[in-house]
């Protein structure tokens, strides 16, 4: 099957949101929001991409956890089945900013089984006896793919890209390379990001650091806060994404 877009889910969990990206409409239709009544819809998916268009587009599902793998797999082959796409699931693998391997800490203490972020895990392990660690001796090694080449790649496949940041605190790592060598722009049309708190980035991470990528998207066009307020996307010489919130 020949993609018309690709949604890349980092932080796909159980596969809740790729179900939902295949199954849902989108609730808003043109510049007012409108719920069909007695039908399911999600906010989340803008009016640019209303179900029609997302089911012609592919997937590539990112999580790190182990203890999601089996489901995940399942709900991906659910997928492709009803609608003849193709979900390319990477079990045990982070988006990050390089290729290679890392030691991934799992919250056991909220008996969720939520992963942490990759790097927090050393701090954490450190101060395992603390009332307030999260995370001790259940550690798995998981793959990470550096995300500037991946997206690159992908969007040199041809159509466009809509992103899904959820990496609990890795967002800062990855928008700032995504940012600096311009992957973003070129080939990102539509983003979502759930911004943690900056204490989940890396050591240095400055605080409040999401507000200033959430101005550089934001404004990177004389009428980007008028198309917002209509919820439209936007383009412009310097950059194709539009930003949207994850939540």
């Amino acid at each position: 099957m020949l993609c018309a877009g690709t949604f890349v889910d980092a932080g796909a969990n159980l596969g809740d949101t790729l179900t939902s990206w295949y199954g849902d409409p989108s609730c808003a239709l043109g510049v007012r929001t409108l719920r069909p009544e007695g039908v399911k819809c999600d906010w989340r998916w803008p009016w640019w991409l209303p179900l029609h268009v997302r089911r012609r587009w592919c997937a590539e599902a990112f999580e790190a956890n182990p203890q999601f793998t089996t489901r995940l797999l399942r709900t991906a082959e659910r997928l492709e089945k009803r609608h003849g796409i193709r979900v390319n699931v990477h079990a045990q693998t982070a988006l990050s900013v390089r290729d290679g391997n890392a030691t991934f800490g799992l919250d056991t203490l909220h008996g969720t089984g939520s992963s942490l972020q990759l790097h927090r895990h050393a701090l954490d392990a450190q101060n395992r006896k603390n009332a307030g660690a999260r995370v001790g001796d259940n550690t798995a090694t998981v793959r990470t793919v550096d995300a500037t080449p991946f997206l690159d790649a992908v969007g040199g496949r041809g159509g466009p890209i809509a992103l899904k940041l959820d990496v609990e605190g890795s967002e800062y790592d990855i928008l700032r390379d995504l940012l600096m060598s311009g992957v973003l722009c070129k080939r990102v049309e539509t983003l979502w990001v759930e911004f943690h708190s900056t204490r989940d980035g890396a050591v240095g991470t400055p605080a409040r650091v999401d507000e200033v990528f959430k101005w550089m998207l934001e404004t990177h066009n004389e009428s980007a806060r008028a198309l917002q307020q209509a919820w439209l996307p936007y383009t412009s010489a310097r950059c194709a994404t539009t930003l949207l919130q994850w939540s």
